[in-house]
């Protein structure tokens, strides 16, 4: 069966945009997040063979050249990107055509070339409801699907440059961080703080650009002077043909008291490499016996593929490119039609004068038979 999320990955591969998997929930599949995108076709090919239903990302800024303008709709929330993006242009030029994705909750993802430089991420900086996914974030794309429903293509035009004006808002120096994207307040413990760091300096490693390594470093030296600097040289000792003694000491003491970059800069990054915080009862407490909101549960991994054995998994792996339903579904509505056909007797007659003591013999037998069924083979 041709994979048709391996194709398109493969597609943008050749067009030179690092892809990497992702889940239902949008979480990479690789350790180390976004990090891992790539152009190989033959890393590609071994990912969506292990993870067939995997979704397509990308990582957006330099890597691959395009910077997203995420505008985000969300009733529930009352998050309305779409009337935030009507206020800004109204007081600038209009947006020229560019490549254009819907997003499952009737958002968009709206393309531009990286203009070169520095373009950081942002949470609705320019407004309410409107992202940046640049340097150091990434997107799923068609036709990656969630629960929430699928990414498809609003314009396929070639990706354009932003306008002037959008550019510098996007370029803009961020605005001081908010109090909850701290991790040190003071419901944690210094202690608590230190687990954290080290736990997600784990899983960055220490080989990483000089740039993610200075301001790892600074984010360390503006939590405190003292275990920052202990904690900074024992993480980045794990790359001996990388440190400089010299060259530490020299970074640690141009580092500024308090500086611009927060520990919630090295939190990000290592995100980015697959970490994730761990939340306590006290980060995260229990909702109240009055409320209703429910989170929904992680997506079920997809099974493997001796599940779709047989005829009924032919029948399935055929169908499956021309539809958005999940194969697994599919397949559960196929075996409960042959089961109605079977029925609850103890015996399934097969010819007038012959019969199975087991409908789950028949059944099993009807699944796994090489003889060809009508759809299939329909002209």
């Amino acid at each position: 069966m041709k994979n048709l999320l391996l194709s398109f990955a493969l597609a943008l591969a050749a067009k030179g945009k690092p892809v990497f998997p992702c889940n239902f929930d949008k979480k990479p599949i690789t350790p180390n997040g976004f990090k891992a995108a790539t152009t190989d076709t033959q890393v590609i090919t071994e990912w969506w063979t292990g993870h067939p239903q995997a979704n397509i990302a990308m990582p957006t800024g330099v890597t691959s050249g395009v910077v997203v303008l995420d505008v985000d709709m969300d009733e529930g929330k009352k998050v309305d990107g779409e009337k935030s993006l009507a206020e800004l242009v109204s007081q600038h030029d209009p947006l020229p055509p560019t490549l254009t994705v819907k997003t499952p909750r009737g958002g968009r993802h709206i393309y531009y070339q990286h203009p070169g430089g520095k373009v950081p991420c942002s949470t609705s900086k320019l407004g309410a409801g409107l992202d940046v996914r640049a340097d150091g974030g990434y997107v799923l794309l068609p036709p990656s699907k969630t629960a929430r429903g699928c990414y498809e293509y609003a314009n396929r035009g070639a990706v354009a440059p932003a306008p002037d004006w959008l550019l510098k808002k996007m370029t803009r120096q961020a605005e001081p961080a908010r109090p909850s994207s701290r991790i040190s307040d003071s419901s944690s413990s210094p202690a608590e703080d230190e687990e954290r760091i080290r736990a997600a300096l784990v899983c960055i490693p220490a080989s990483v650009t000089h740039d993610e390594w200075v301001r790892i470093g600074m984010a360390l030296h503006a939590w405190d002077v003292a275990r920052g600097k202990t904690i900074w040289r024992e993480w980045s000792l794990t790359c001996p043909e990388k440190f400089n003694e010299h060259e530490f000491e020299t970074s640690w003491h141009s580092f500024k008291p308090g500086g611009g970059v927060k520990l919630g800069t090295l939190f990000e990054l290592a995100k980015g490499y697959g970490w994730r915080p761990k939340t306590s009862s006290r980060e995260n407490p229990q909702p109240r016996q009055n409320e209703t909101e429910l989170s929904m549960p992680d997506w079920p991994a997809p099974p493997r593929p001796e599940v779709y054995h047989g005829v009924l998994g032919e029948y399935v792996r055929k169908l499956e490119p021309h539809t958005e339903a999940d194969p697994m579904a599919i397949l559960i509505q196929l075996l409960v039609a042959v089961g109605n056909v079977v029925g609850r007797s103890a015996h399934f007659e097969v010819e007038a004068d012959l019969a199975s003591p087991c409908p789950c013999r028949a059944l099993s037998a009807a699944c796994n038979s090489s003889l060809p069924i009508w759809p299939l083979n329909r002209s």
